[in-house]
């Protein structure tokens, strides 16, 4: 996190920052959630660690285990076609599930993750005036909500969690 003097901040650095923020948010908003990917944590954190405990003796290859899904999938009636869309997001698209999954994980409310600021940053910011502050690779936006609810104007880069996270403690601020 790079810490910017509030006196040297200009008002085209708050510009630049603002279009980048509400470029972030438009990009949060493109790429989230998407209900076709609704399977994926069913998929992801009950069937394949299931099938892996109650088959600790094999080494399952990746293929397999979409096949013993699609077998699942089969004997649970569910139609071809959306077995065949299931798996063929599986096989090629699972970068897309993994962001999916994870946008998924930060932004809900229920999620348990640190929510606490970093002590680092709140020793470092201790009895400093509040400037300005562009916290690059934001995660969840702990530290972002920390440094506002001290005065602090703050940008946030990681498109989707962050963003999405951020604009909400903002909101709880006031």
């Amino acid at each position: 996190m790079r810490l910017i003097d509030h006196d040297n901040w200009s008002s085209r650095g708050t510009a630049v920052l603002a279009v980048l923020v509400t470029t972030l948010l438009y990009v949060a908003l493109a790429f989230g959630q998407k209900p076709e990917y609704d399977f994926y944590t069913e998929f992801r954190n009950s069937f394949t660690p299931k099938l892996r405990a109650d088959n600790p003796s094999l080494l399952l290859t990746n293929e397999e285990i979409v096949e013993k899904y699609a077998a699942k999938l089969k004997s649970e009636g569910v139609t071809e076609n959306e077995i065949a869309r299931r798996t063929g997001l599986i096989r090629t698209g699972h970068s897309l599930l993994e962001a999916d999954y994870w946008n998924r994980f930060y932004t809900n409310s229920n999620a348990n993750f640190n929510k606490a600021p970093n002590g680092f940053l709140m020793q470092m910011v201790e009895g400093r005036r509040p400037g300005a502050a562009l916290d690059y690779g934001m995660g969840e936006g702990r530290n972002g909500i920390y440094l506002a609810s001290l005065g602090w104007q703050v940008g946030g880069i990681l498109p989707m969690r962050g963003s999405h996270w951020l604009k909400n403690g903002q909101r709880s601020l006031g």
